[in-house]
């Protein structure tokens, strides 16, 4: 069943292309086995040659935009690929890491999302992309064990991070299973 919203300026490129090529071709033909008589060249040219070469070329501009389109969207699956091995990770240094702008990182991240290349959910209080599943066996830290520095931070089991404070490396313990 094809879709309900199909408009004349919403198609494939290859029907522009090749409805427009065949209806350049049948004028061209038209007038080429005639012999350019002028009564012909009246009904050929407007009739034939100008919206078969309209649409030849308007053809041309969707096909570009295609390929324009595809090109974005292997770069965003290329992007939601890269972010799939990480649990968590800061939006800076996704936007570092990526050599984007932040706001980048982040619009591409969304588009990610909401395409579905990649499932998983912006954590505005810690600044930090955590991909789904990964929230379930978060551990959160308040002090740091070496300095008593309160750090506030959501971390996964065995996961290490260095303390603001004392810049000591801090080990995550393993999540107790609740009752």
């Amino acid at each position: 069943m094809p879709p309900k919203n199909v408009s004349l300026w919403h198609m494939d490129s290859e029907v522009y292309l090749l409805t427009g090529g065949f209806v350049l071709g049948m004028a061209a033909m038209m007038l080429f086995l005639t012999g350019f008589e002028s009564v012909l060249l009246a009904m050929c040219v407007p009739a034939g040659i100008v919206p078969g070469a309209i649409a030849v070329a308007y053809g041309v501009v969707v096909r570009l935009r295609e390929i324009d389109e595809r090109k974005a969207d292997e770069a965003l699956r290329a992007f939601a690929a890269y972010l799939k091995p990480y649990r968590r990770i800061g939006l800076d240094d996704l936007a570092r890491n990526t050599g984007r702008t932040r706001m980048q990182a982040e619009h591409d991240l969304g588009d990610a999302i909401a395409r579905g290349y990649l499932r998983g959910v912006i954590d505005r209080a810690a600044q930090e992309f955590v991909t789904e599943g990964g929230t379930s066996a978060d551990v959160f830290l308040g002090k740091c064990p070496h300095c008593g520095g309160i750090v506030n931070r959501w971390a996964f089991p065995e996961e290490a991070f260095t303390c603001p404070f004392c810049e000591r490396p801090v080990s995550v313990p393993a999540a107790t299973p609740s009752k």
